[in-house]
């Protein structure tokens, strides 16, 4: 690694535990409701073809053990900001998708709407400017939680965009399997910089393949995502826990987010 980029990494290790801020969750126990988990995603930044995936199921409290049912019956559109709507199909498990949304376009604004099961839900989300990883990587690091020399922690290096806030979720994959954990980031003390987001308690192997997906999103999905990571750990994200503040309009708890997507590969060598 080099100098330049090991100053950047210390730098964001204190940005990635240092910046959180605490928000309260009502997280008393409830009857079940529908969790409804949307995303609409430009994938390249030099496209405009847009793809909508959203999960739908049911939770109940967040104190209880439950397994969480999927939601087959609803009718949902996107609307574009030209007014024009497109259906999502169902394609199983709880799952509704439309890979062909024309016209994407950063700063613009997007729609969810439709009834499940007979409720109306509206939501709106701001597609973010489009964020490219700058290169991914996995070093021995001689602190953090203990590891064998041979354990190697992935990290993601990318350049902020500058003079505006942004917002950031990371997934990764290794060796083709994504990794359960939720992993937020946010630019405070950072605009404009170089961000090396380190997987801290990730671990990889030489030989192994690295993917990582740099997901830039808008501020109320940044604070809806963070209520979750606060009271659910780095667990995965599934349903919905309890009711953080969602952008979704009616009897549902959930998100609707507008995102870029910028991903790279790697083999570690």
């Amino acid at each position: 690694m080099s100098f330049v980029k090991l100053a950047f990494f210390f730098s964001s290790i204190l940005l990635v535990t240092a910046c959180t801020k605490v928000i309260q969750v009502d997280l008393n126990k409830a009857n079940q409701r529908i969790v409804v988990d949307g995303t609409l995603s430009l994938a390249k930044k030099d496209s405009t073809d847009l793809q909508a995936v959203v999960r739908l199921s049911r939770t109940g409290s967040f104190y209880e053990n439950n397994s969480f049912d999927t939601i087959s019956k609803a009718n949902l559109y996107i609307k574009t900001p030209n007014g024009n709507s497109f259906p999502l199909h169902y394609v199983g498990k709880g799952v509704f998708e439309n890979n062909t949304v024309p016209n994407g376009k950063t700063k613009d604004d997007y729609t969810l709407y439709g009834t499940i099961e007979g409720v109306k839900i509206s939501a709106k989300s701001s597609m973010p400017d489009f964020c490219p990883i700058d290169s991914i990587g996995a070093y021995y690091l001689p602190f953090g939680p203990p590891h064998k020399l041979s354990q190697l922690t992935p990290i993601c290096f990318f350049t902020d965009i500058p003079n505006e806030a942004n917002y950031y979720r990371l997934e990764i994959k290794i060796n083709g399997h994504q990794l359960e954990g939720l992993y937020i980031s946010r630019d405070d003390g950072q605009d404009g910089k170089m961000i090396a987001y380190p997987f801290i308690k990730v671990h990889i192997l030489k030989g192994d393949t690295l993917n990582i997906s740099l997901l830039s999103m808008d501020k109320a999905s940044f604070d809806y995502y963070k209520v979750l990571k606060q009271n659910i750990g780095s667990g995965g994200f599934g349903a919905a826990p309890g009711n953080p503040n969602s952008n979704i309009e009616g009897n549902v708890i959930g998100i609707f987010t507008a995102q870029t997507v910028s991903s790279k590969t790697l083999i570690i060598r």
